[in-house]
């Protein structure tokens, strides 16, 4: 008997083989994501030479010291930023506030205080002819929040060494009289690295559709286009809605997604590890609201990650929503228990019931309240 030519195989057990082929890959493949490997520490105390050291894992707090004729200067530096991201497009929030504070033994003035953070700087107090041109002890704080992602390449380096992927991002500050200053410049460096192999699904499809949504692939917004019924939303696909509008997702495992009027956010990634599915969402600006599937055999968790909290859900119903403007992010639940955290790991985290509701900021997470 002469062989089979596969090409002549049927269309469904071809499909069926590729499927298999997809599959594998994906297991091969795993999940991509990025994790704080080391900070690269430079001091430069006024009058002496500059420090240089490497410390592994993220530095959260500086201290700095200068003592000269005339006057003594201390700054104090507190920095939040994330030890791990799931990819390098994920968007997170960088907060830092440098604390200063000078004994000066004469009139000056000339008080120097400043932040840059991914080439956004933020300066206080320079030259400023307030209360720093008298003798004494003076206080003075700054602070910065900024929103990046690893994957631009504003401010972040990317580099391979020793066929390791990294990217880095670079604070710096300084504080001091005059131009006698002292200054710091700490680089953050992560590593690409795998997860556990996991299949991703990937495809969302739009069961409705009411007003006007457009869709970014890949969250491109050149390649913009409007939302129809019965689309595929892919992973870190970008999903905005108009003024009176809304779209409903539907989920693989079962799980729906409501995305309000005015809203910008996007699929961080849908995985199915086989005995249980977790999905993210990556929610800019605007409401979603979600009916998390309740199967006890195959459990689905939900993920809804703003600028200023994570609100991590399984089989319940719940609504977020972040105000752009205020940097608010409001977790209300109406079915099942959430847990709320602030993207800020100094904040504590808190439950939520049914009927219970949170606000979320970068500095605070608010008392419990009735919906």
């Amino acid at each position: 008997m002469a062989p089979k030519n596969p090409c002549r195989e049927p269309p469904i057990r071809l499909s069926l083989i590729l499927a298999c082929v997809w599959m594998a890959a994906s297991f091969a493949q795993g999940q991509t994501f990025f994790r704080l490997v080391r900070t690269e520490v430079v001091k430069h105390p006024a009058g002496e030479a500059p420090q240089t050291s490497v410390m592994e894992g993220g530095m959260k707090s500086l201290a700095l010291a200068t003592t000269l004729p005339g006057f003594t200067s201390r700054g104090n530096l507190t920095v939040t930023i994330p030890d791990r991201l799931e990819n390098d497009q994920e968007s997170f929030t960088i907060t830092a506030r440098l604390d200063g504070s000078w004994n000066l033994k004469a009139d000056n003035p000339n008080i120097n205080l400043g932040l840059i953070l991914l080439g956004v700087p933020k300066v206080m107090g320079k030259g400023d002819p307030g209360p720093w041109l008298k003798a004494g002890e003076h206080t003075l704080s700054v602070d910065v929040t900024v929103q990046a992602n690893l994957a631009s390449g504003f401010g972040v380096r990317k580099w391979n060494e020793n066929g390791k992927n990294l990217r880095s991002f670079v604070l710096e500050g300084h504080t001091g009289v005059g131009q006698t200053l002292s200054g710091f410049k700490l680089t953050y460096v992560y590593e690409e690295t795998k997860n556990a192999p996991a299949i991703r699904l990937g495809a969302v499809t739009v069961v409705e559709v009411v007003g006007e949504a457009e869709i970014s692939p890949g969250g491109d917004d050149s390649q913009a286009k409007q939302l129809k019924l019965n689309d595929r939303v892919n992973e870190w696909d970008r999903l905005v809605t108009g003024m009176d509008s809304r779209v409903k997702l539907r989920f693989p495992d079962g799980t729906i997604v409501d995305v309000g009027e005015l809203t910008d956010m996007k699929v961080a990634c849908y995985i199915d590890a086989g005995n249980a599915v977790q999905t993210r969402l990556w929610l800019r600006g605007g409401e979603v609201s979600a009916s998390v599937n309740k199967s006890s055999e195959r459990p689905s968790s939900l993920e809804v990650k703003t600028p200023t909290a994570v609100c991590g859900v399984r089989g319940t119903r719940f609504v977020t929503r972040h105000n752009k403007l205020s940097g608010m992010t409001t977790v209300s639940v109406a079915e099942g228990a959430v847990s709320v955290a602030g993207v800020n790991p100094s904040l504590r985290e808190v439950a939520l019931g049914a009927g219970q509701s949170v606000d979320v900021s970068v500095e605070r997470i608010s008392a419990v309240r009735k919906s």
